[in-house]
């Protein structure tokens, strides 16, 4: 088979070898794989893949048709169509997935799309819903809204039933931002205050949104795309009795991902299904031009996901493959 292929650094599409399935897993011949953060930073030698999973081939999440199967699968079967989180190894023509954190394809869902669902969904659910405990009428502000974590956290609080502002660098997007469920956009937070902020890119700026919090508000941080460090005035976090947390979701163990997985099952895909939610897709590529889709993802600008395809499956709901 062939996969995108990570060495010394650079990115590239060849052959490697195929994967081997336990017997608790499944061989999925993939449709599609967006690209993430950890993608790239993987690419710059960091956020390597938990072993057993591929240490040269990325990709966390993937859309595909199940090819085999092992003998302890129960809920699934060969030639499902499903989409999935992976510990990596997903952009590549054939990948591993595991039962417990894989679900089918729901109706509604473009096959090639559904490449950038689950770890991008999965995390802004985690985040929202999980770790910053979301309620209904909540006040909520995404930093950060324009990338494929920011769409879906935009999207999953307002199918919430939240009134959700949007914060991006990129004024241009604020007709896209709202078409998808953000009843603001801005690109200076100013003194509003927020019950849940969620924070894709943190650094030097998160202990000022501190401020931003109302008491007893949830600040949930997923991404450094803007630095890993910030200084902190913990007299803000006291006075507010706000709430610090954050989250990854590669480390997690099985069971861990299980869980949210579960919950995704029974709490997301009604939304899918009534046309409420979708993944927001910025360009497509093919597997071949995989470097392409790094450069681009690389030099930012995006609104929503890049997302890899198979050639084979390019005419699976085609949007605009290159």
């Amino acid at each position: 088979m062939r996969a995108v292929i990570i060495e010394n650094n650079e990115v590239s599409f060849k052959e490697t070898e195929v994967p081997v399935i336990k017997e608790n897993q499944m061989l999925v011949e993939v449709i599609s794989a967006g690209i993430n953060g950890a993608d790239l930073l993987q690419k710059k030698g960091g956020y390597p893949a938990p072993k057993p999973w591929p240490q040269h081939i990325p990709g966390l999440e993937l859309s595909g048709k199940v090819k085999y199967i092992g003998s302890a699968v129960e809920d699934f079967q060969v030639g499902d169509f499903i989409m999935s989180i992976v510990g990596g190894g997903a952009q590549a023509e054939l990948a591993v997935a595991e039962p417990e954190y894989s679900i089918k394809l729901p109706a509604g869902l473009n096959p090639i799309k559904a490449g950038g669902f689950c770890e991008t969904f999965f995390t802004a659910f985690d985040a929202l819903i999980i770790r910053g405990k979301l309620n209904p009428g909540d006040e909520v502000l995404i930093v950060g809204a324009q990338g494929g974590v920011g769409t879906a956290g935009i999207q999953i609080a307002h199918a919430y039933g939240c009134r959700v502002t949007a914060l991006t660098k990129n004024f241009d997007f604020k007709t896209r931002l709202t078409e998808i469920g953000a009843n603001q956009v801005i690109t200076d937070i100013g003194e509003n205050k927020y019950d849940v902020i969620l924070d894709l890119i943190s650094g030097k700026g998160l202990s000022d949104r501190i401020s931003n919090l109302k008491t007893e508000g949830r600040y949930v941080v997923i991404g450094v795309g803007a630095g890993f460090k910030a200084e902190l005035n913990l007299l803000k976090l006291m006075e507010k009795r706000a709430v610090l947390t954050g989250a990854t979701l590669r480390s997690r163990t099985k069971f861990e991902k299980q869980l949210v997985a579960e919950q995704i099952k029974r709490s997301l895909l009604k939304f899918i299904e009534e046309g409420k939610i979708d993944v927001i897709v910025h360009k497509t590529y093919s597997f071949t031009n995989a470097y392409q889709a790094y450069s681009d993802f690389e030099n930012g600008g995006k609104l929503g996901k890049l997302i890899l395809v198979n050639e084979k499956y390019s005419d699976a709901g085609r949007l605009n493959d290159n």
